[in-house]
């Protein structure tokens, strides 16, 4: 595999609606699209999605985008690769990163599955023609908007709820969506909000939630063990979670009973290969989380998702939840309370060459020397 060409585009998509988390406020995705491009002009498609500040994990947008653009493009395009895992292998060289890595490894993955004129659910078992979805709501002081956007989202099928949480913003609203919705899969997202208050947390339990998720400090994962303890609650771990050694500290501590798996903040799809069927052996429910990504990183989502091994819905809702327009040319929406994973070769998509030139906001190309 000889890769000559790198195409790197910066786009910023508005959110339909502000995205308020207990760490900050989202107006926009900022994504960088890859498209690699080898001897033959056939392309491979991946995108960096990393947050634009180190609030959620400390990889962030402008250093992953440094990353790949000093370290990890320069090797791509030196010389030919025999396989995809031997470039993968190649980027162990760099410490951490895993943002960057995952999102140079979905544009190759992309790339060998087209190739060999395959799907890249081919690379996965027991993958599923569509799945269930849930929603992620923000923190929204209004009650009667909440209720509003959760009445929305139950209309539209949405099989799962989760609601942003943070001190002082939890308990009564949870309660009125359970009042409302007894039988919805309801959970709530801290983002690390909390510090011990076990109390406020404890008091979550008699609202039957699915989970807690990330209620205290990234990588604190005693702290996290004794709140199960006292909570019948699940907790569920997020942020906590980048390896699989991070899933034997979890098992061997009690830290939690779920984990969200997202692929970039693993490192990609062999990463996250691993670490689920570690999961698997070990009783740890996993579900799989989003980011906020475009149509790209959507698609391999939905890919490595549809894996029948999932215990609840994944929360990669419908583009047009967060967007108004998508980059690919046909965004991936919701139906019936599910999302059609994307067929064709590679991970299905096409790039929609106008609205990634309506919201880029830079390009640039990287060329092989040889």
């Amino acid at each position: 595999m000889r890769i000559c060409r790198v195409d790197y585009y910066q786009v910023k998509l508005p959110f339909k609606k502000a995205v308020q988390t207990s760490y900050g406020k989202l107006t926009a995705k900022y994504a960088d699209i890859l498209v690699l491009v080898n001897e033959d002009g056939q392309i491979g498609i991946g995108e960096l999605t990393a947050l634009p500040h180190p609030d959620y994990v400390e990889e962030y947008l402008l250093g992953e985008r440094q990353i790949l653009q000093h370290y990890l493009l320069p090797w791509l395009l030196a010389k030919e690769w025999v396989t995809l895992d031997a470039f993968c292998l190649e980027m162990t060289k760099i410490r951490g990163h895993l943002m960057a890595k995952a999102a140079i490894e979905m544009a190759l993955f992309d790339l060998a599955a087209k190739l060999a004129e395959k799907s890249v659910a081919a690379y996965l078992p027991n993958a599923q023609p569509s799945l269930a979805v849930g929603i992620s709501l923000g923190i929204e002081p209004d009650l009667a908007k909440l209720m509003d956007q959760v009445d929305q989202a139950i209309a539209q099928g949405y099989q799962r709820i989760k609601l942003k949480i943070k001190p002082g913003y939890d308990y009564q609203a949870l309660a009125q969506i359970r009042q409302a919705y007894p039988e919805v899969c309801l959970m709530a997202d801290a983002n690390s909000a909390y510090q011990s208050q076990a109390a406020s947390l404890k008091a979550l339990d008699e609202l039957s939630l699915a989970m807690i998720e990330q209620p205290l400090a990234v990588d604190d994962f005693v702290a996290h063990a004794k709140l199960q303890a006292q909570l019948k609650t699940p907790i569920c771990l997020d942020e906590n979670v980048r390896s699989l050694a991070d899933l034997q500290t979890i098992v061997a501590l009690g830290s939690a009973q779920v984990i969200n798996l997202k692929l970039p903040r693993v490192g990609g799809l062999l990463a996250a290969k691993k670490m689920l069927n570690f999961c698997q052996q070990h009783d740890l429910k996993v579900w799989m989380g989003g980011m906020y990504e475009t149509g790209v990183g959507r698609a391999f989502h939905l890919h490595f998702a549809a894996q029948t091994c999932f215990d609840f819905p994944t929360d990669l809702a419908s583009f047009d939840h967060y967007f108004v327009e998508d980059i690919v040319t046909k965004p991936m929406q919701l139906h019936a309370g599910k999302i059609s994973v994307p067929t064709g070769l590679g991970i299905g998509v096409v790039l929609d060459k106008q609205k990634v030139n309506k919201y880029c906001y830079a390009k640039q190309s990287f060329k092989s020397k040889k």
